[in-house]
C-alpha cells in the first residue's frame, strides 16, 4: 500500500512544501521557538490538503481497484485545485509575515478539502466491503452485454454517445470502466457502471453470465478483456470514417466489426486486412438517426457548426483543421458579420501538440471577441448538428454523421494542392459529399456558391446510404446484438452483404 500511494502523488508540489518550509523554518526560529512549531503544522497541513486536491481520487482508485460507481466518484474538479496547491505550498512562508494569515490559509484550504477527504477516506477503509458489495451488484444486474472502455479521461465521448443505444437495449447490459476518471465525463445513465483497475478482476466479472462484449475503442487494455475466448467480442467503434486508424491489423481480433454500411467495409478490405466470412457486420449509426433531424431543403445558410477533428495520436493521422485554416476562415465568418457560428472541437484537440493546443485557445478567445458559441467537449454535438444550416469540418466521423441531416457539408482540406480533388476522392471517399476548403480559398465566396446553387444534395445522399446503410439501424444493431448472444460466432453463417443470419435446420 505504501508503494501504490507513494507512486501516486505529485511530487513538484511537495518539494515546494519543503523548501518553503526549510525557508520559513529557518526565519521563525530566529523569532521564537513557538513560530517554528506553527510552521511545522502549517507544512503538515498543506501537504495533506495537497494530495486531497490533487492526489485523493487517483490514490483511492490505486487502494480501491473494483467498486461500482455513482456521483461520489467524480473527483472534486475543483476550478482552482492547481492554484489552491500552490497556495498550501507556499503557507509555511506565510507564517513568517503573519501567523493569522498563514493558520488563515491553511484553515480554509483544510475545510475545502474535508469532504473529499471523508470520501476517500471511508472508501479506502471499506475497499473490501466495496468490492463485495461490487460483485454482488453486477451478478444481481446479470448483463449479459458489457461495454468495456479504457484510455484518459478525454475518452468519455466515446461512451457518452452509445449511452442512448445502450439504455435502449432490451438486454441487460453493464459498463466496465478500466480507468475510473472517464466516469467525470459521462453523462448519467441508467446502465450500472463498475470500475475495473486490474486486469484479473476483469475475469471475475466475467464469470457472472457476460456473454458478448463491446469495444468503443481500440486501446491496449483491451488485451485483458480479448483473452476471453468464451465470449463474444464486438467492435463498435466511436465513429465512421474515412481516417487511417480505422484500417488497424488489430481489428482483427475481434470476433464482428460493427461497421456502419458497405463503405466501411470497402475501406477495411481495400487496405489488405485478413477478414473472415461474416466478420463485418452493417448496422448503421443508431445514435446519430436517434438524433439527427433530417432536413429536406435548406433555404438560407444563416448557422454554421464548425468541428475540426484533433490532431490524432501521429503526424500520418493529423487531419485537424486548427491551426492557420481554422483560424483564417474563423476570422473571415466573424468579418461578414452574415452568420452564427458555433465552434466544437474534438475533446483530444491539443493532447499531443503544443501547437494545436496554442491554436485552439486562439480560437477560444476569438470566439469570445466576436461572439462566437465555443462549446464545451461534453455538450451534444448532435444538438448542435441540428441547429446549424451547414457544417465545416476535418476528415472525421462527424462528416459522415451528419450526413443524416442532409445539409451542405464544407470538408477542410489542409493538405491543400499536395492532395488534388481526385486523390482526396480516393483516399477518403466520404469527402465526396462535401465541398472542399483549401488552406488558401476563401469561406465567404465558397457559402455564397452553395446558398445559391446545392450543387452536391444527390451526392450527399448517395454517400449517406454507402456510409450509413439502409437506415433503421437502431433495429439492425439490437437485432445482430441478440443474434450473436443466442449462438457462437462458429454457429452463425455469413451473407454476401456482410449481415448475418442464423443457420438453418438442416444444417
Amino acid at each position: 500500500m505504501i508503494k501504490k500511494i507513494l507512486a501516486g502523488v505529485h511530487w513538484p508540489y511537495q518539494a515546494i512544501v519543503v523548501s518553503a518550509t526549510a525557508l520559513a523554518s529557518c526565519a521563525a526560529s530566529i523569532a521564537s521557538p513557538a513560530d517554528a512549531w506553527l510552521v511545522s503544522i502549517v507544512a503538515l497541513i498543506s501537504i495533506c490538503t495537497q494530495i486531497v486536491l490533487l492526489d485523493g481520487a487517483n490514490l483511492r482508485d490505486k487502494l480501491v481497484p473494483l467498486r461500482r460507481l455513482n456521483s461520489q466518484d467524480v473527483a472534486p474538479l475543483w476550478r482552482y485545485a492547481n492554484l489552491a496547491a500552490l497556495l498550501s505550498a507556499i503557507a509555511p512562508l506565510a507564517c513568517v509575515i503573519s501567523p493569522i494569515l498563514a493558520i488563515a490559509l491553511s484553515a480554509g484550504l483544510a475545510l475545502a478539502s474535508a469532504k473529499p477527504a471523508a470520501i476517500y477516506l471511508k472508501d479506502i477503509l471499506l475497499r473490501r466491503r466495496l468490492r463485495k458489495s461490487a460483485q454482488n451488484d453486477f451478478a444481481s444486474t446479470s448483463p449479459k452485454v458489457a461495454l468495456y472502455l479504457s484510455g484518459p479521461r478525454e475518452v468519455y465521448y466515446q461512451v457518452n454517445q452509445w449511452l442512448p443505444v445502450l439504455e435502449r437495449l432490451s438486454v441487460p447490459v453493464a459498463i466496465i470502466l478500466r480507468n475510473r476518471d472517464i466516469f467525470e465525463g459521462m453523462k448519467k445513465t441508467t446502465v450500472p457502471v463498475f470500475f475495473v483497475r486490474e486486469g484479473r478482476d476483469v475475469e471475475s466479472f466475467y464469470n457472472g453470465g457476460v456473454e458478448l462484449v463491446l469495444y468503443p475503442n481500440n486501446r491496449e487494455k483491451n488485451v485483458n478483456s480479448l483473452r476471453h475466448h468464451q465470449l463474444t467480442h464486438i467492435f463498435i467503434n466511436h465513429g465512421e470514417s474515412d481516417k487511417s486508424v480505422n484500417q488497424s491489423k488489430m481489428l482483427m481480433a475481434y470476433d464482428y466489426l460493427f461497421v456502419g454500411g458497405p463503405l466501411a467495409e470497402q475501406r477495411l478490405r481495400s487496405a489488405g486486412l485478413p477478414i473472415r466470412d461474416g466478420q463485418i457486420v452493417h448496422v448503421g449509426r443508431p445514435q446519430a438517426e436517434l438524433f439527427l433531424v433530417n432536413v429536406p431543403q435548406t433555404e438560407r445558410i444563416e448557422k454554421i457548426l464548425y468541428a475540426p477533428t484533433w490532431e490524432g495520436g501521429v503526424a500520418a493521422t493529423s487531419y485537424s483543421s486548427v491551426g492557420p485554416v481554422g483560424l483564417k476562415l474563423l476570422r473571415d465568418l466573424a468579418a461578414s458579420g452574415k452568420y452564427e457560428v458555433a465552434i466544437k472541437p474534438h475533446p483530444l484537440t491539443g493532447r499531443t501538440s503544443a501547437e494545436t493546443a496554442a491554436a485552439l485557445q486562439e480560437m477560444s478567445e476569438l470566439s469570445q471577441k466576436f461572439g462566437m458559441k465555443f462549446l464545451h467537449a461534453s455538450e451534444s454535438l448532435h444538438e448542435w448538428m441540428n441547429w446549424s444550416d451547414l457544417m465545416i469540418c476535418d476528415v472525421s466521423a462527424v462528416l459522415n454523421e451528419y450526413l443524416i441531416t442532409s445539409k451542405p457539408i464544407v470538408l477542410c482540406n489542409i493538405l491543400g494542392a499536395s492532395l488534388q480533388p481526385e486523390e482526396l476522392a480516393q483516399e477518403f471517399p466520404s469527402s465526396t459529399a462535401a465541398y472542399i476548403l483549401g488552406p488558401s480559398d476563401p469561406i465567404l465566396s465558397l457559402m455564397d456558391r452553395i446558398e445559391a446553387r446545392d450543387d452536391l444534395r444527390s451526392a450527399r445522399s448517395g454517400v449517406r446510404r454507402h456510409s450509413m446503410g439502409a437506415g433503421d439501424s437502431f433495429n439492425r444493431f439490437e437485432d445482430n446484438i441478440r443474434l450473436h448472444l443466442s449462438q457462437s460466432p462458429q454457429e452463425i453463417l455469413p451473407e454476401t452483404d456482410g449481415k448475418t443470419v442464423r443457420p438453418s435446420s438442416s444444417l
